[in-house]
Order: C-alpha cells, then structure tokens, then sequence
C-alpha cells in the first residue's frame, strides 16, 4: 500500500494525479484505503503483462523466480514451546498419541486453534492424531489442540514461525517436480523488509504504478 507520508505521484499523490475523475471508478476509488493503491496480489497479473511464462528466472514487473525441489514441512509431536521454530509458509504437520478408538477414515475428530484460525484433524490409527497448519504469520504464535473424544489428551503450547523459506532442508519435506519455481532467495539484495525474495517485485513498483497511471489517465479524455 502507499506511504501517506510520501507526497509523490506514486505515494499519497497518486489519486489526485491519475485517478481523480477518472470514469466512473476514480470518484469511489477515494472510497478504499484512502485512494492509496494496495497491490497485493497484483504480481500475478503483472508477471502475465511483462513477464516470458517459458522463462520464470526471466526479471519481470511480477517478480524473478529460481528453481524449486523442495518444499517445507515439518512433523512435530505436541507440545511444543516457543524454541520450537518453523518457516513462514511451510506445513507443520502436529502429532499427539491418544487413545485408540474406531473411527472411519477421513473423520475430522480435533480442531486446532492458532493464529484466529481453527483447523480439523484426523485419527491416524494405532492411537496417533495429526492436524496440518500451513504458516502465514510470522513470530511466536500460540496454540490449543482439542478433542471431545474420551481421554483425549488436551494439548497447548507455542511455535514460532520465521521469516526465512525454504529455510534448512529436513527429510520430512515434500520432494517436488521440474516445474517448481520460487521467488524467494536469500541474498540481501533480494530482501525488502522481513520477506526474503519481496523486492524481485517491489523494485518494479514505480515503473507499474506510471504505466497503470497512464491507463487511468486514456479515461479522463
């Protein structure tokens, strides 16, 4: 999103020079964060208006890519403390050992509750519980596991998820195919903020926010 304190034409300025009267859109546009434009998942479009799809490590408006043969995903047995560390965006896979119970397969019988968010899990057999998280928050984030099954034991604890993906390699990982492609590196450059690999897309942010403005513009004549 645009910074209100920067006055420029790609900052807080940037309604007032391109959107301002513009067709029918520009007078509510003022309606949304102020008129500040929030780009989001805009990168995906951006990768299609000036990007090669047939050369994903190609620069483009929509970020540079890197091959990709592996994808995070850690199996940790409850309960955990906030030692216990993860990387953004990978799958935690939570194991709890509980009581031994008939249930059909693919009967969500606990939730997980992290992050505002609740999740189902599943009897595994043999007396072992799993519930799947995909991370999207960074930091120390608690947790509760529960269950209405008898003798189930309740579980809560603490993870904390860092910024760093894929991060170091574990066996548990999930082994992907040629077609894998990442805009996350580790190299400072390509570091904007906490989020490794944002500023593929952030240095284009400038050069996109002129061209859209000029196409805001074609609808003011």
């Amino acid at each position: 999103i645009g910074n209100k304190k920067v006055k420029d034409e790609f900052n807080a300025g940037y309604y007032d020079k391109y959107m301002r009267g513009a067709g029918k859109l520009g007078p509510d546009f003022i309606q949304y964060y102020e008129g500040q434009c929030k780009l989001g998942d805009t990168p995906s479009l951006l990768y299609m208006m000036d990007g090669d799809p047939a050369d994903p490590t190609r620069a483009s408006w929509g970020g540079s890519f890197k091959s990709l043969t592996r994808s995070p995903r850690n199996i940790i047995h409850c309960p955990t403390t906030a030692v216990d560390t993860v990387q953004v965006y990978s799958v935690i896979e939570f194991r709890i050992q509980g009581p031994e119970v008939n249930l059909p397969a693919d009967s969500a019988c606990l939730t997980l509750t992290i992050a505002n968010q609740s999740w189902k899990g599943y009897y595994l057999g043999q007396g072992q519980y799993a519930v799947r998280y995909s991370t999207y928050k960074t930091g120390t984030q608690p947790y509760t596991i529960q269950s209405d099954l008898p003798g189930f034991p309740q579980c809560e604890g603490h993870i904390t998820v860092d910024s760093l993906w894929p991060g170091t390699p574990h066996p548990d990982d999930y082994t992907l195919g040629e077609a894998w492609y990442t805009d996350w590196d580790l190299t400072a450059s390509d570091v904007d903020g906490r989020w490794c690999g944002s500023r593929t897309v952030s240095r284009w942010r400038n050069a996109i926010m002129a061209d859209w403005g000029r196409r805001w513009e074609w609808l003011k004549e």
